[in-house]
């Protein structure tokens, strides 16, 4: 079981890495994440990502560091309240969270709590980044190491299973990356749909508040809607095709 966690964590590090530029483990803990995203204007808040032991079936907890005012985040605890996270499902990656929370920062800007130090954006200082990249290929090129080891043990385990014919009773890879192409590009659409229905739950948020012009409103409202329509149509098409 820790061998096949180590597995895991292996590749949502690799995930992170690649689509979720800002974030790293904390200490080399895999299982913790810090980074910082934009709240709106010039501010910055930092973010903890942690991943417990029972994931991928349990989601990631998400912390937001900087005091701030956001109804969904607890004032007391910094936990973000994701549609993402409440409606969790073992195929879904954490970096998928990170672009989640940014979407959400986007639509709804926290409120800096004015007693908490600003915190500082990236630093774009040219030298700093080449470091910072060459630091973050290293890191990749050992956790590929580290995949290519696993993919051995587990081909070896299932070796073992196959030749004293004892079923598996779950498929990793399946869990971390499905193999059909079909699958995963479900997985893709029904990841766009929350975020997209999450736009839209915003918007009307925003609308009954006060918080945007009406005819920003129903442009918006309008673009929305027609997203979520070509996205349930791609996924009535592949409900057919199966």
């Amino acid at each position: 079981m820790e061998a096949n966690f180590d597995y895991i964590l292996a590749r949502e590090a690799q995930l992170m890495f690649k689509r979720a530029p800002g974030f790293e483990p904390v200490d080399g803990d895999l299982k913790r994440w810090k980074g910082k995203v934009r709240g709106g204007g010039n501010n910055w808040v930092e973010v903890e990502i942690t991943i417990p032991d029972n994931f991928p079936n349990e989601p990631p907890i998400v912390k937001v560091l900087t005091p701030v005012e956001h109804s969904y985040v607890d004032s007391s605890s910094g936990r973000v309240n994701l549609r993402i996270l409440s409606e969790w499902r073992p195929e879904y990656h954490v970096y998928q969270v990170v672009n989640s929370l940014k979407g959400l920062f986007v639509r709804m800007p926290p409120k800096i709590v004015t007693t908490a130090p600003p915190v500082k954006p990236p630093s774009e200082d040219v030298e700093l980044l080449r470091q910072r990249i060459v630091h973050l290929e290293d890191q990749v090129r050992q956790l590929q190491r580290m995949l290519h080891e696993k993919d051995e043990e587990i081909a070896r385990l299932r070796g073992l299973l196959t030749v004293h014919k004892v079923p598996e009773k779950e498929e990793i890879a399946t869990i971390i990356l499905p193999e059909d192409e079909k699958e995963r590009k479900r997985l893709e659409l029904e990841s766009e749909k929350i975020a997209v229905e999450d736009l839209i739950r915003s918007l009307d948020e925003k609308f009954e508040s006060g918080d945007i012009q009406p005819s920003d409103y129903y442009k918006l409202y309008k673009r929305y809607r027609k997203e979520l329509y070509l996205i349930n149509k791609k996924l009535e098409e592949l409900s057919k095709g199966e």
